[in-house]
């Protein structure tokens, strides 16, 4: 009872807005846009699509749920925020933390382009050059929101470690480490990468 009463407390008109924003924007909008496929899709792609709708709103859910109970992340203190109590900044935060990670953006829009999902899958653009329009759209997106990116480039020598831990921010050295704990270190995003590799992959043949 604690939780639900820190939840109703901690909800204002600003939070309220944002979550009707986003359940429209991510549920109702891809309907009516793409109604006329919708409604010429088998029973089996449909259920995918409104899955994949459907775990959009319970990703928030739970978000929010993980945040009460001290179990959640920075993501998850920035979503309730978001999502509770609303505000330009805490949307400039959630954005930033997405805008910094571009590659779970292509596994997004990857993994959506070669799911059977029959006639919402069908376009007449090449699916490759399709993902990273919609990156490019969403790099436009952030720059409205969050101004020109800030990079912070570094004098440093140019090498396979150096270049791996400022761009992909890998930890370690594997001269120093070995190849194994350095491979363990940056198992995550090592993981990451090949997936992404994999659906580019796909979506090209």
């Amino acid at each position: 009872m604690e939780k639900i009463h820190k939840l109703i407390n901690d909800y204002n008109v600003g939070g309220i807005s944002f979550s009707l924003f986003y359940f429209v924007s991510t549920m109702i909008i891809p309907n009516l846009l793409l109604y006329d496929r919708v409604k010429k899709t088998n029973v089996f792609p449909l259920i995918i699509w409104f899955s994949i709708l459907t775990l959009w709103q319970l990703m928030i859910i739970y978000s929010i749920w993980k945040y009460l109970n001290n179990k959640g992340s920075e993501i998850d203190s920035i979503t309730y925020d978001l999502f509770v109590k609303g505000g330009w900044y805490n949307f400039q935060r959630w954005i930033q933390y997405y805008a910094e990670d571009i590659f779970e953006d292509i596994i997004f829009v990857g993994l959506i382009l070669t799911l059977p999902l029959g006639e919402l899958n069908k376009t007449d653009h090449n699916k490759f050059l399709l993902v990273f329009s919609k990156i490019g759209i969403f790099l436009l997106f952030t720059y409205f929101v969050l101004g020109p990116p800030r990079y912070n480039v570094q004098k440093r020598e140019i090498n396979l470690i150096n270049y791996l831990n400022m761009v992909f921010e890998f930890e370690g050295d594997y001269k120093k480490d070995g190849y194994i704990d350095y491979i363990s270190q940056n198992k995550s995003i090592i993981i990451k990468l090949i997936f992404v590799v994999i659906l580019l992959i796909t979506i090209v043949k």
